[in-house]
């Protein structure tokens, strides 16, 4: 759901959230620039739901602006999971960002080895095992920007939308 246009990548989408000193080096480059629905999710349907968040990039990398920004976007209240009671089960090792070889939070980054679709599955099974419960693939959901990622997860069960003014792939 994070949006980067504008600085050459096209215009920026109205209703998007602009962060001026935070540098998004995905695709081209520039500043960050969430979509409204990412950076008000809390006041989205979602708000009741486990939140994960994937990235095929490192994201500015450990203890950048930009995971930091992200972060405080993905756990305001009243969203579940990130930095929730989730998070309790699992010692707190929800606040870290992990790599999509070794999954130990509902936060990914460096997708680029896996296939989304196996990326998604671990989320899910972070959560199964943090909540003791199982989530049946119907009930998650996966927004991007990307037609391209939206499209590979068809026939999954998972119910994924594009969600943008426009797409960065075309």
């Amino acid at each position: 759901m994070q949006q980067r246009r504008g600085a050459g990548g096209g215009p920026m989408c109205g209703g998007n959230t602009h962060y001026p000193n935070v540098v998004d080096p995905a695709y081209d480059g520039g500043l960050l620039s969430l979509s409204e629905a990412a950076a008000h999710l809390e006041s989205t349907p979602c708000s009741g739901c486990l939140v994960g968040a994937i990235a095929s990039g490192a994201l500015g990398g450990r203890g950048s602006t930009l995971r930091r920004v992200l972060y405080q976007t993905l756990t305001k209240p009243p969203l579940l999971g990130i930095g929730s009671g989730v998070s309790d089960h699992s010692k707190g090792k929800s606040k870290l960002w992990s790599s999509a070889t070794m999954v130990r939070s509902p936060l990914v980054v460096n997708r680029d080895s896996e296939t989304l679709q196996e990326t998604v599955r671990k989320i899910v099974r972070w959560y199964e095992r943090a909540t003791a419960q199982p989530i049946a693939n119907r009930a998650v959901y996966y927004f991007d920007d990307s037609r391209a990622r939206v499209r590979s997860l068809t026939n999954t069960g998972f119910n994924a939308r594009q969600v943008s003014c426009a797409t960065r792939d075309g």
